[in-house]
């Protein structure tokens, strides 16, 4: 039918999403100061990327994690509170967060951890090493996390542990 009408199916040729083509969802939870111009700063730097409405910290990481686990979103959370935030964000299956005060630190993790959400306070760095810390980071190569963070139930046996349920 198509062809008596003149339609012509056309196969689409499509490429594997490049990891720069990977969306950046920027967030913030918990800042007492404002942080617009360091999330407008990275926002305009990385070109797939959106700004969630700021929020308390429960509501944004659930944000995050649909995000990171449903469209393989890197994430950026701006905090003051980085070890709490962190600690509660990789409480959701979908998130490997990171954190820390200094950039080498942070890419090291990042990629041990497979990390797809960096906690980071905006006053550990300046805006330019924000920019640049996100630029990167949506750059670093995407691999599987090590087993011991996918793994969703705790070794079963009491081998070499010190606790009394040997």
């Amino acid at each position: 039918i198509a062809r008596d009408r003149g339609i012509e199916f056309v196969t689409a040729q499509t490429t594997p999403q490049q990891p720069s083509h990977r969306p950046l969802i920027l967030a913030q939870a918990d800042c007492t100061g404002s942080v617009s111009d360091v999330a407008g700063a990275i926002c305009q730097a990385v070109s797939a990327s959106q700004q969630l409405p700021s929020a308390g910290l429960v509501t944004t990481l659930e944000s995050l994690a649909d995000h990171a686990g449903r469209d393989a979103a890197r994430c950026i959370l701006l905090s003051e509170n980085t070890v709490v935030a962190c600690v509660a964000a990789n409480r959701f299956p979908a998130i490997r967060a990171v954190t820390a005060t200094e950039s080498t630190t942070l890419k090291t993790s990042s990629i041990a951890c497979a990390a797809n959400v960096l906690i980071l306070s905006p006053s550990d760095f300046s805006v330019s090493s924000l920019v640049q810390i996100a630029k990167a980071f949506v750059l670093y190569p995407t691999e599987n996390p090590p087993q011991i963070l996918t793994s969703s139930q705790p070794a079963k046996d009491h081998h070499g542990c010190s606790c009394t349920n040997s």
